[in-house]
């Protein structure tokens, strides 16, 4: 059977990409916030040499980080979220938020572990699995160099055109 026109397969395939792209940013962001929040928790009820987790300034500092990498692309996923509902192909942003988010939520998922302790490289806790499945985020529908590729390309179109 065939579905569309000869030759015109990857068009029509293609034309899910952008939406998949934007599914698996939000798929990124959502694992990245369920392990700060997890962080959170864990560093307000754990205590150290007399001293909680979140009383220390290390531990602080990476939950900020995390907390602000989250928001930054966050928004950058409503941006482009709002662009595709209003109907245009922002396939560029798409691509940008894909990497973006990939990336912070392996970071975050990166201190979230590290924050853990060696707890949190056990099966005890889910940041070992949550960490796999991030990762995998990262390589389907696209990996990052797939989608740093689609950015130079149509920057490469629109300057080469002026």
């Amino acid at each position: 059977n065939l579905l569309g026109e000869v030759g015109h397969g990857f068009d029509l395939a293609g034309s899910n990409l952008t939406k998949t792209r934007l599914r698996q940013a939000a798929s990124s962001l959502g694992l990245a916030q369920r392990a700060l929040e997890m962080c959170i928790d864990y560093a307000r009820q754990r205590e150290t040499f007399g001293k909680k987790l979140m009383d220390r300034g290390a531990v602080q500092m990476m939950l900020a980080d995390s907390a602000a990498e989250l928001r930054a692309v966050r928004l950058m996923a409503y941006t482009t979220s709002y662009r595709l509902d209003r109907g245009e192909d922002p396939v560029l942003e798409v691509s940008a938020t894909k990497i973006a988010a990939g990336e912070c939520g392996s970071r975050v998922l990166d201190r979230a572990i590290q924050i853990h302790g060696g707890s949190g490289l056990t099966r005890d806790l889910p940041f070992e699995r949550m960490y796999r499945d991030q990762r995998g985020l990262r390589i389907t529908e696209g990996g990052t160099e797939v989608q740093r590729w689609v950015i130079a390309r149509g920057l490469i179109k629109k300057y080469m055109a002026d």
